[in-house]
């Protein structure tokens, strides 16, 4: 193997390795919302209880120190593989993708200080927050974007030549993926915030009738909506995947009905239980699994593509 190759194949599994790191990263700062330990280490950045290493501290501090901690080495592990995937290889698309996965985890640590320093963590419930959860969430799908995209196109297999496209299907698919999840979002939050025993307790039905009840608040009303919104985007999803059943992209399009149906039956797990903080860990784990498997099923269907 020749020291480009060698080069080729350190960038390609550092951006693996990256891929699922971002991922527990991702689902490790789930668990600060669902602990409310986002206050663990006050309202200070980046330091904690202004310190750097906290001596003493409860659960909540932790908690929140190591998000902390894991994310400032996630931090560090994007720059070195934008020096690694620049260094190895000069294709353009290869160049941006790691420049955005850089880009991405710069905006995570800046919605991370946003949210601490607003002091819009453990028990707030304003709309100001909702909307950063929200924006927090398609931020991450973003950050997963660039950097599945930075290990599929340095893998040895990759072809370097022009591609077909995408398909329309898929993009819809994802344009209604970041859409559910976003609301997505809003629930989990109004999950932690309001769980079943500190709100009104009424069946799914009566719920959505009283959706425009102002005298209640707005995280309990939006309760209601990501579960219509998730199952009409399941069978769009599902449907897309369908289509694509035949070679060279049956493989791509089982994963992806196979998370479809996995989330859809999670998330009636949820509604049942009553959301409880595994059961959310792992709807987000779904989620993002099922943009990935979205994306390789466009990115498998533009390679499968003529010239």
């Amino acid at each position: 193997m020749s020291s480009q190759e060698r080069s080729e194949s350190r960038a390609h599994r550092l951006a693996a390795g990256c891929v699922g790191y971002y991922l527990l990263v991702i689902l490790w700062g789930a668990w600060v919302r669902i602990a409310k330990a986002g206050d663990g280490c006050g309202s200070h950045w980046p330091t904690c209880n202004g310190q750097i290493i906290p001596l003493d501290g409860g659960t909540k501090t932790l908690i929140e120190f190591t998000h902390r901690a894991t994310s400032g080495l996630a931090g560090i592990i994007g720059f070195v593989l934008l020096f690694f995937v620049w260094r190895a290889f000069r294709e353009r698309r290869l160049r941006w993708a790691a420049i955005m996965q850089a880009l991405f985890l710069t905006a995570e640590a800046l919605v991370g200080r946003f949210l601490v320093k607003k002091e819009l963590v453990a028990e707030d419930d304003s709309i100001e927050r909702a909307v950063v959860m929200a924006f927090h969430l398609v931020n991450t799908f973003g950050l997963m974007s660039a950097t599945f995209l930075t290990a599929w196109w340095s893998r040895p297999s990759a072809p370097r030549s022009h591609q077909g496209t995408v398909g329309m299907g898929v993009w819809v698919s994802s344009v209604v993926l970041v859409l559910v999840s976003m609301s997505g979002a809003v629930t989990a939050l109004g999950d932690t915030i309001f769980p079943p025993g500190a709100r009104p307790d009424a069946g799914f039905f009566e719920r959505v009738a009283h959706v425009g009840d102002g005298e209640l608040h707005f995280l309990i009303r939006l309760l209601v909506i990501h579960p219509l919104l998730a199952v009409a985007g399941a069978l769009l999803i599902g449907f897309v995947a369908g289509l694509n059943l035949l070679d060279p992209t049956r493989g791509a399009a089982r994963r992806v009905l196979a998370v479809v149906v996995a989330q859809t039956l999670l998330g009636l797990v949820n509604v049942v239980l009553g959301a409880p903080g595994w059961a959310q860990i792992a709807h987000l784990l779904l989620a993002q699994l099922l943009w990935l498997a979205v994306m390789e099923l466009g990115l498998r269907r533009r390679e499968a593509a003529p010239a």
